[in-house]
């Protein structure tokens, strides 16, 4: 019964919100109570009710500002209708109050020097009033203040946006900015000696690479080099193609000759400023990957059974029971992203009730994450998602015995946990569950990386992507699938989706060749797990820092640092938000190793190394 006169209450309160405001539009301020006669035509549709409504609440009020009285109406009709929270909608009706009242006061401002029905009409008796009374004790330019203060205040409350944090984010995009440049300064005026000197800093470090891809030692154990690339004729060179590396709805955008223009590591001789003139002159033509690298990814499909599906659904009944909750399932949507259980809450049982179990039904399902849709978009039901699959962020937290280790790895580290931070403020509640892995003992032998897919074998065969870094402090520049051909044209669309800052001047090396134990992807690789490596600029770091005791924390990049980050963020929610599962077919053809005249293949997996007598 109270629900029924609930509804009753919120049809009459939406009514009266329609009544009144039919009476508002069609106002005529020469129609008065007192001059009311039967042979006098009346304008107002709604008739003597519109016309002793319209004239005392818009004349003796707050003029036109009292059109938000039907609109506060309306939702606190709404709230009575749907048994919604009171808490938001009473917030949002104060802010509706707050608009009113400022639209009277500003209209009074406007009003004052006009008269006639500017001060009678528009802005109510009660609104000049009010606006008189601020004039006369802050003065007209403090009350002029006052109101643009109170407007910001009123439009970010209203659309809960926090002024501090929209202005902080357009201060450090002014820094970056101002830092970019500076450092673009920087880089011209510099000329680097082929002598073998001293820096201090990344930016004066020499590089060798006469190619946009990175290149690193050759190491006699393959488990010593963090990024070692076995195939380096896969790389796509940029001189080579033609047509932009985008599906149809992804679209990179399109830059000028003069915006494009890749730091090519070349050393500069001394003095020859042609030279480096040339240098960047022959990225001026630089055009995207053609859409021959593309493949259209293939169908994935659920692979619960029937009865596996109705025992979650039963299981999840008896957890929402266990913390006094009841319904029934009515439809179970799996599929490989997540499985959608549509729950009919029980008569009695307000939905609000299901919003606050999000974290005890992720124990209880022995989830990392719970979701919960309250109510779904147009249904009664209330909707909860069960993950089925994660995304990695990862990088090893160790470091070689003779330094600090930080640009190995002390950078991925940092980096990743920016990202989360970031992924908790913007995006806190995603599709698939997203992971850190800082790995112990990759310098060992990845054996933090491969204990971990040993022991969780649920999450390797879930891993929707892995994204890893692990050389040096530069901004990325290397993109690899590592083996995995149709994976290619999700990772292709994930960075065409990206800002053109971010996406722009990346070397992607499809499908590239699967990681055999430089770095932490290859325990993942090595299973048929899509992991992905992710490599910097490296501002000579395997030549200058790398394993050595000049790994230290002056070589840190943090507006490099900042940029990755922020990548690595977009990956993850793309990553997450993606429709389809990340295919792993692998790549069958390999080349031959010039070194032993041997056909590559797809690397074995070894096994962690778990006690201290196996680590020698």
């Amino acid at each position: 019964m109270k629900n029924r006169r609930q509804e009753v209450t919120g049809i009459l309160l939406c009514v009266l919100a329609l009544f009144v405001f039919l009476s508002f539009i069609t106002y005529n301020p020469l129609e008065t109570p007192s001059g009311l006669s039967p042979e006098i035509a009346r304008t107002n549709i709604m008739g003597i009710f519109g016309i002793y409504i319209s004239y005392y609440l818009m004349k003796f009020t707050f003029g036109w500002g009292t059109f938000f009285l039907p609109l506060i109406l309306g939702v606190v009709g709404y709230t009575f209708f749907s048994g919604r929270d009171w808490k938001s909608s009473l917030r949002f009706s104060g802010y509706l109050v707050g608009m009113g009242i400022w639209v009277s006061l500003f209209l009074a401002w406007i009003g004052k020097s006009k008269g006639g029905m500017w001060e009678a009409e528009y802005p109510g008796i009660v609104g000049f009033s009010l606006w008189n009374f601020l004039v006369d004790i802050f003065g007209i330019y403090a009350s002029i203040v006052i109101l643009i203060v109170a407007f910001i205040l009123l439009v970010s409350g209203s659309l809960n946006f926090s002024i501090y944090e929209n202005l902080k984010i357009f201060g450090q995009i002014c820094k970056e900015k101002w830092i970019a440049w500076q450092e673009q300064r920087q880089m011209d005026k510099v000329i680097i000696n082929k002598a073998d000197t001293e820096y201090e800093t990344p930016q004066d470090l020499p590089v060798t690479n006469e190619q946009t891809k990175l290149e690193k030692p050759e190491f006699p154990n393959e488990d010593d080099e963090p990024n070692q690339m076995e195939d380096v004729n896969e790389t796509i060179p940029v001189s080579d193609v033609e047509e932009p590396l985008v599906h149809d709805e992804f679209q990179i955008k399109d830059e000028t000759p003069e915006a494009i223009a890749i730091e090519d590591e070349k050393e500069i001789e001394e003095g020859n400023l042609d030279a480096e003139k040339e240098r960047k002159a022959k990225y001026r033509q630089y055009k995207m990957p053609t859409l021959e690298y593309l493949h259209d990814p293939v169908e994935i499909r659920n692979t619960l059974t029937e009865a596996e599906l109705k025992g979650k659904a039963n299981h999840l009944i008896h957890a929402l029971e266990t913390f006094g909750v009841s319904g029934r399932v009515v439809r179970i949507s799996p599929g490989p992203v997540i499985t959608l259980f549509e729950i009919e809450p029980a008569e009695g049982v307000r939905v609000n009730k299901f919003t606050n179990l999000a974290d005890d039904l992720a124990r209880v399902m022995k989830a990392q994450r719970v979701r919960i849709i309250a109510p779904i978009p147009g249904s009664k039901s209330v909707g909860v998602e069960l993950p089925n699959e994660y995304v990695i962020l990862s990088a090893h937290f160790d470091s070689w015995d003779a330094a600090s280790g930080a640009t190995d790895n002390g950078t991925g580290t940092l980096t990743m946990l920016e990202a989360m931070r970031l992924l908790k403020l913007a995006y806190p509640n995603p599709r698939r569950t997203i992971l850190v892995g800082h790995w112990g003992g990759e310098e060992q032998g990845l054996n933090g990386s491969r204990a971990f897919v040993e022991d969780n074998p649920e999450v390797v065969d879930n891993l929707q992507a892995l994204f890893n870094q692990d050389n040096g402090t530069g901004r990325i520049v290397n993109v690899s699938t590592q083996g995995f051909v149709d994976a290619t044209g999700y990772v292709a669309r994930w960075f065409s989706a990206m800002p053109s800052e971010f996406s722009n001047n990346i070397n992607f090396d499809f499908p590239g060749m699967p990681g055999s134990g430089g770095t932490d992807s290859a325990s993942f690789v090595c299973r048929g797990a899509p992991a992905f490596s992710l490599r910097a600029l490296n501002w000579s770091y395997s030549q200058y820092t790398w394993h050595t005791n000049r790994d230290t924390f002056d070589k840190v990049v943090f507006s490099d640092l900042t940029r990755n980050a922020t990548l690595y963020a977009m990956l993850a929610y793309l990553a997450s938000e993606e429709p389809g599962r990340v295919p792993r077919d692998r790549r069958t053809e390999f080349p031959v190793n010039p070194t032993t005249g041997e056909t590559g293949r797809w690397p074995d997996c070894q096994p962690a190394r778990r006690e201290w007598s196996e680590r020698r």
